[in-house]
């Protein structure tokens, strides 16, 4: 008992006493023990006589050995050794190393050294409890946490320090009823906690984790998270809960003043949400009217209400009239508007340029005069806001009437203002609409009038700020017309997506952008395809607009081509003229050389008739192309006249083919003819279609190498007489295709290139030619109501020229050539008149040589006193004469000589025009220079 006892005690000084740490300390402290227990044994030792010399020792041993460990135990023993001794030693006399008393130190050495161990390890253990208790403490101080354990048999509870500080209690050390849990529970969560065990435990849950309110002694809140363990008894009931909960209230006031402002967020979101469609209904809302409507009913939803009025002042009567109004009768707005005129709340806002609030219509005294109104429209409080506007003007005011007594919230007002300012903007601009609306009509019907296209082109950037592209903005029905797609489709795209190549034309973006970015006014020209093949070009004049571009489009298309086309004819002009030039000398200079051959003395008859040959056939080569410049350009001017009859095809494809034959022959070309057998018969001008067939054989043989293959295939089809021509020539490519039956073209020969001269082509091409065969041959072809078209392959592959004719049989439009009947020889008197005296004496020289009679006269005054001296029976006429002109003359002599005289005008001037003036004139016959002196002689052989 007495070491029980002792242990006891030891352990609770263990814990009630702060020992120092010093082992120096600890050694003192021994010591101090030592001599308390001699001086407590001394005290009794005249009771207890020597035999207990070790009373008090044994448990100070003890008593230290758990304390302050091992040395310190084992200093008490010594000291209770030598305290022992003495007490044996008696009156120090009786010697201490006597049996018993050498047994009784041997009992107490091996007692104490046990105790001392024993102690020690005790103070360890101790020690370590105390420092893991202490550890265990500190977190749950440090981190705020309580561990509790609840007996629910005994109705219990028992928790650490902090768990009581987090009750809001003193701390305790032993277990208390289980009220004083419960006690700290809201009654309202006491029901909820006890639902929430129940649940757990019959689901079987071992632990989980539950919130809970307390209130503190101080009347304050305090919220608690528990993780909570379940313990059963035996039986499988819950025995004991234990748990550690915390302090989670700064954590749910966080929460709490979160969701707070979440739900003021959310609001304002909504807010933002509502005026932002409420916006974008009103983008798309023209209607004054409904604008307002729509403003005034998100105004009176955001205030939970049903009733409101937008006011505006009436500026003739300077007064305020209702414009909109929600949820009213008739019968109230008509007493409303009667409001408006009296007292009221928007009368007074619009005075004051203040908001006016009414919470309370029944106790405020500025309404009494209209409590029955409120009562009747259902409405007890009214917010009113004035609309101002940017120049301080009040115009009106926007009301909502509210169904409560009570004051408007900050976030009510704040969206009444925003509503306000909605009004007040679609107002202000409606206003500006109306004063623009009559220029930018006048604006739109110039544009949309106009036949110059017109567009606003919006730039388009990149990240970085570059324009990249535009964006269509505006167009003008011309402009729309233009691109060829509906407006729709164009309003708003980009330029690229629709003509994907536009901005590949140099410098064309840069000028929209130097326009947009720099401000500048640029002219320039934009081409373009167009549907009809012609490159199409604009005139582009651009100017600036807030950042966008203005341009206006001037279509040049048809004057680019036609200067295209003038230079391209003029072009083609220089060259026939070069070439004309090169085809006049030609001749002329085997003419001259003739003329000198046939007046050399030397010269024998033989030479004489060749020389006279050769003149001869270049005059007829002259005037064969004279004749056909005048063809050309007859038919041009559509003055060109058929003379059809009765055609046979083959017998036209012998005419034509005996007219090319020498060329053919000459360059060793072989000809190769596919001609039906059985006739084909057509109503034509046979000689113009023999012209056409021998145009297109000289055509092969010329662009043929020599000894060439030169086919002619004709063939009736489907009421046409189809004649193709196909040589294995020099060819022709793709882009000299369309261009080869105009005037004055000529294709060039293979190594022809693009700056080469007319006159090196003729260099380079022995045959020449004036480049008005095929333009012939194809007016010619059209005048039969026919076509021609030319083929190839490409150089070096040949050439294929077809005509078709259609295979017509009119005989009651054709017109028969006239057969000249060989007639007697009869001399006649002749008149020449012309002021080219070598013209004129070397045809009176041959009409001389054949027996006639023959005058000249070499102006028209000359020409007129050799008629009435000499009484001739024929006149032949120049009609461009000095003094007066063959057209006088002729008016001259039939007035005199009436139709007795046959009168000829011999004339450069080929036109039908200048026919139809020569027999105005009152000539008979229109021949031009040079006279053929066969058709001269069967004139004169058919005159009577």
């Amino acid at each position: 008992m007495l070491f029980n006892s002792s242990v006891h005690s030891t352990l609770l000084m263990a814990h009630l006493f702060r020992i120092p740490q010093s082992k120096l300390a600890h050694y003192a402290l021994a010591l101090l023990a030592s001599v308390v227990a001699a001086l407590l044994h001394w005290a009794i030792e005249p009771l207890t006589g020597p035999r207990i010399a070790f009373l008090f020792f044994l448990p100070t041993t003890l008593l230290i050995a758990t304390s302050l460990g091992r040395g310190p135990a084992l200093l008490v023993l010594v000291c209770g050794l030598a305290n022992g001794a003495s007490i044996m030693s008696g009156e120090y006399h009786t010697p201490a190393l006597t049996l018993p008393n050498l047994i009784a130190i041997l009992a107490y050495l091996a007692v104490s050294l046990i105790m001392a161990e024993y102690g020690s390890r005790l103070q360890l253990v101790t020690r370590q409890k105390s420092d893991s208790e202490q550890r265990l403490s500190l977190v749950q101080t440090s981190i705020g946490v309580g561990l509790y354990e609840i007996d629910l048999q005994q109705e219990t509870i028992f928790g650490s320090a902090p768990f009581w500080e987090l009750l809001g209690t003193q701390p305790k050390i032993t277990s208390v009823p289980l009220s004083v849990w419960i006690d700290r529970l809201p009654p309202e969560d006491r029901a909820q906690a006890i639902q929430v065990l129940q649940a757990k435990a019959s689901e079987g849950r071992l632990n989980f984790d539950h919130e809970q309110r307390i209130v503190l002694s101080n009347g304050q809140i305090r919220w608690l998270s528990s993780r909570i363990a379940i313990d059963r008894d035996q039986q499988g009931r819950v025995a004991r809960l234990r748990g550690a909960i915390g302090d989670v209230t700064e954590r749910k006031r966080t929460q709490a003043l979160l969701e707070t402002t979440q739900r003021e967020l959310m609001q304002q979101v909504d807010d933002l949400h509502r005026l932002h469609e409420l916006s974008a209904r009103l983008v798309h809302v023209d209607e004054l009217q409904e604008q307002f409507n729509l403003i005034l009913h998100s105004l009176v939803e955001f205030h939970g209400a049903h009733e409101g009025l937008i006011s505006l002042v009436d500026a003739q009567e300077s007064r305020l009239q209702i414009r909109a109004s929600l949820g009213f009768s008739a019968e109230s707005l008509a007493k409303l508007q009667q409001m408006q005129t009296e007292e009221s709340t928007s009368v007074t806002a619009h005075t004051d340029k203040s908001r006016i609030i009414i919470d309370d219509t029944a106790t405020d005294p500025s309404f009494a005069n209209w409590q029955s109104l409120a009562t009747s429209a259902g409405f007890k409080a009214i917010h009113s806001t004035p609309l101002v506007s940017g120049t301080g003007k009040i115009l009106g005011a926007i009301a909502v009437h509210l169904p409560n007594a009570r004051r408007p919230t900050e976030r009510e007002i704040r969206l009444a203002d925003i509503c306000a300012r909605k009004v007040v903007v679609i107002l202000e601009r409606s206003n500006a609409l109306a004063a623009a609306r009559e220029s930018d009509r006048r604006l739109k019907v110039a544009l949309e009038s106009a036949a110059v296209p017109f567009s606003i082109l919006v730039p388009v950037r990149d990240a970085s700020g570059k324009v990249v592209d535009f964006h269509w903005n505006y167009l003008n029905p011309a402009a729309v017309a233009i691109l060829g797609r509906p407006l729709s489709e164009l309003i708003g795209k980009r330029v690229q997506e629709v003509l994907p190549t536009v901005w590949t034309q140099p410098d064309l973006l840069a000028n929209y952008v130097a326009v947009a970015d720099r401000n500048e006014v640029r002219e320039f020209e934009l081409h373009y395809p167009r549907r009809d093949g012609i490159d199409g070009c604009f005139h582009v004049v651009a100017s600036p607009m807030e950042g966008a571009v203005a341009a206006w489009y001037a279509d040049v298309s048809e004057r680019k081509h036609q200067e295209q086309v003038l230079r391209d004819a003029d072009q083609r002009k220089d060259e026939f003229l070069a070439t004309l030039a090169h085809e006049l000398r030609n001749p002329l200079a085997p003419i001259r050389q003739a003329a000198v051959i046939s007046k050399m003395a030397k010269a024998t008859e033989a030479q004489k008739r060749w020389s006279h040959e050769v003149i001869e056939r270049q005059v007829q080569h002259m005037a064969l192309l004279l004749d056909d410049l005048l063809d050309v350009s007859r038919i041009t001017r559509g003055r060109l006249e058929l003379r059809t009859q009765r055609t046979e095809l083959k017998q036209v494809i012998e005419a034509a083919v005996e007219t090319a034959r020498p060329l053919i022959d000459a360059k060793r070309h072989s000809l190769t003819l596919d001609v039906p057998q059985e006739p084909v018969i057509f109503d034509a001008d046979p000689l113009r279609v023999a012209q056409v067939l021998s145009n297109l054989l000289t055509n092969a043989a010329k662009y043929t190498n020599a000894g060439g293959t030169i086919r002619l295939v004709a063939e009736r089809n489907d009421g046409e007489a189809i004649i193709r021509i196909i040589d294995n020539g020099i060819g022709l490519d793709s882009h000299e295709l369309p261009e080869i039956f105009k005037m004055f073209a000529q294709v060039r020969s293979v190594h022809a290139n693009a700056q080469e001269r007319p006159q090196d082509r003729l260099h380079e091409r022995s045959d020449g030619g004036l480049g008005i065969g095929l333009a012939l041959a194809k007016g010619l072809v059209e005048l039969h109501g026919g076509r021609i078209e030319a083929r190839s392959e490409g150089r070096h592959r040949g050439s294929e020229f077809v005509v078709r004719l259609p295979l017509k049989n009119d005989q009651s439009q054709a017109k028969k050539i006239p057969i000249t009947v060989p007639a007697p020889h009869i001399p006649r008197r002749v008149l020449v008149a012309d002021d080219n005296r070598d013209s004129a004496m070397s045809l009176a020289m041959l009409l001389s040589m054949e027996g006639h009679e023959v005058k000249t006269a070499h102006d028209g005054a000359e020409a007129v006193a050799a008629f009435d001296a000499f009484h001739p029976d024929l006149v032949l006429l120049d009609i461009g004469m000095p003094k007066l002109t063959g057209y006088e003359v002729a008016k001259y002599i039939r007035n005199s000589a009436g139709d007795r005289i046959t009168l000829v005008a011999i004339t450069g001037w080929g036109q039908e025009s200048d026919k139809f003036r020569a027999i105005e004139a009152g000539f008979n016959y229109h021949f031009t220079k040079p006279v053929d002196p066969e058709q001269l002689h069967a004139l004169l052989a058919a005159r009577h």
